[in-house]
């Protein structure tokens, strides 16, 4: 099974979202992954994710509120991340994979 790794691994219960550049993910739409926590290594849980691919500068504003890191629930935060994890070359025209799992308690 695919490991969807995060750096920052804060989910909360229910509809979690994480987004990610380029299309790798979207070819796992309804598929299950492990979440595994990229600092140490440890599977945190399995789901079944689904996603959406599009522009950066597409993604809807309602739809961060699901971001399971509370720093990118706005544009520009979302977009400070995006820079600081995936360098300069990364722009608002970039295609990016909504990925969208549900986290129970």
């Amino acid at each position: 099974m695919e490991q969807l790794v995060f750096d920052n691994p804060s989910m909360r219960e229910g509809l979690n979202l994480t987004v990610r550049n380029g299309w790798k993910w979207a070819r796992h739409n309804n598929t299950y992954v492990y979440l595994t926590d990229g600092n140490t290594g440890e599977i945190i849980d399995s789901a079944l994710i689904n996603t959406v691919t599009l522009a950066f500068k597409d993604i809807p504003n309602w739809v961060l509120e699901f971001e399971h890191d509370k720093d990118c629930r706005t544009k520009n935060g979302l977009y400070e991340s995006m820079i600081d994890i995936y360098g300069q070359s990364f722009d608002v025209n970039s295609a990016v994979t909504l990925v969208f799992f549900w986290m129970n308690a």
